[in-house]
């Protein structure tokens, strides 16, 4: 039976629900983990909404409603593109009890899920680049990304992490079935 996940906006009365997340034990894993806990006056996903108003979304196991990861959604100023808008996925991440699952047959990985949700949700959007930056150190990701077609760029962020970009498909005009 494949496994399902429920995506829920995530604001400040959510907290709780991420207290204790745990990303992985590298660098940019506690990044991710200290990201989503920050309260609002530090930075992360409270001050990323609030400053720029980006969405965040939590994703739990439909069946367990256990916190698999979440992901985030924005917009932003990039210099490489003409216009300069871009859609952005802040932060991704998935919780360390659920790298690599669900394992069976058939099953989508939560990684995959994640992201293809987040570019469902950003193909809603008017800036038709995706972009986003990955530590040069995490290979899973950056292979992740690339699976989904996400190209690395030659120039790095300021703080030194491989950017990453995807052109998006314009949304559909007409529904695949009428009514």
């Amino acid at each position: 039976m494949p496994y399902t996940l429920i995506a829920e906006e995530f604001g400040e009365s959510k907290l709780g629900k991420v207290a204790g997340v745990h990303c992985g034990n590298e660098p940019w894993a506690l990044f991710a983990a200290q990201w989503i806990q920050a309260p609002q006056d530090m930075h992360g996903a409270l001050k990323s909404i609030a400053q720029w108003g980006n969405k965040v979304w939590l994703y739990f196991d439909a069946d367990s409603d256990q916190l698999v990861g979440f992901g985030s959604l924005g917009s932003a100023v990039w210099p490489n593109y003409q216009p300069h808008a871009v859609s952005i996925i802040p932060q991704l991440a998935i919780h360390a009890n659920f790298h690599g699952k669900p394992l069976g047959a058939g099953e989508i990985r939560f990684s995959h899920q994640l992201l293809d949700d987040l570019i469902a949700r950003a193909i809603a959007l008017e800036p038709r680049r995706l972009v986003l930056t990955v530590d040069p150190g995490n290979e899973k990701a950056r292979y992740l990304y690339r699976e989904f077609g996400f190209e690395e760029l030659p120039d790095l962020s300021p703080r030194g992490h491989v950017k990453m970009t995807l052109l998006l498909p314009e949304p559909f005009q007409n529904p695949a079935v009428s009514s």
